[in-house]
């Protein structure tokens, strides 16, 4: 549907009162996006317990540390720490990892921060504030299953190179006032 068509369809649907009282036609969509969180606050929490062990701090030094930090400020911190707590050999395989997880956070926060308008078991919109109006393909619920699967892959590909790579946060650089 054009864009236009879209908005036209969505002012219809407004003036007639037709999105009300659906709860059954909009449920694969809330069901699906509801999945995407509960998949997605597991990778973050993973990756924060993982950020807790690279840089050698306690679970209560950790917590507080990265309590409230957005994931992709937590990414940008792992980033720019890759060099002083992960082996040479390996930072590139880490580097990756964490490009992997930039993408997944803009594509959740796509998801996530859309307007979405449902009828008859379709969006007729779904508007991203930067975007503007996502295709029919981006917001399909079986595309959305799809990436819902992509976010558990990722999280076990940051478990297995934690589990491959024992010694995390060993090769930490403490200044010498911490030694």
């Amino acid at each position: 549907m054009k864009p236009t068509e879209a908005k036209e369809k969505l002012i219809q649907l407004l003036a007639n009162k037709e999105l009300y009282g659906h709860p059954d036609i909009v449920a694969a969509y809330e069901r699906v996006l509801g999945r995407l969180t509960i998949k997605f606050s597991l990778f973050h929490y993973i990756l924060e317990r993982m950020s807790w062990e690279l840089w050698g701090l306690s679970t209560q030094t950790g917590e507080i540390l990265t309590k409230d930090l957005r994931l992709s400020h937590l990414i940008d911190k792992l980033s720019a720490s890759v060099d002083h707590v992960i082996s040479e050999k390996h930072q590139d395989e880490f580097k990756s990892l964490l490009s992997l997880a930039r993408k997944t956070a803009e594509k959740r926060n796509t998801l996530l921060h859309s307007l979405w308008i449902v009828h008859n078991g379709k969006p007729i919109i779904c508007v991203d504030r930067k975007r503007g109006i996502l295709g029919d393909k981006d917001i399909a619920v079986e595309e959305i299953e799809k990436f819902n699967s992509e976010i558990i892959d990722l999280t076990f590909l940051f478990i297995e190179f934690e589990k491959k790579h024992q010694n995390l946060g060993l090769g930490l650089n403490l200044d010498s006032s911490t030694k």
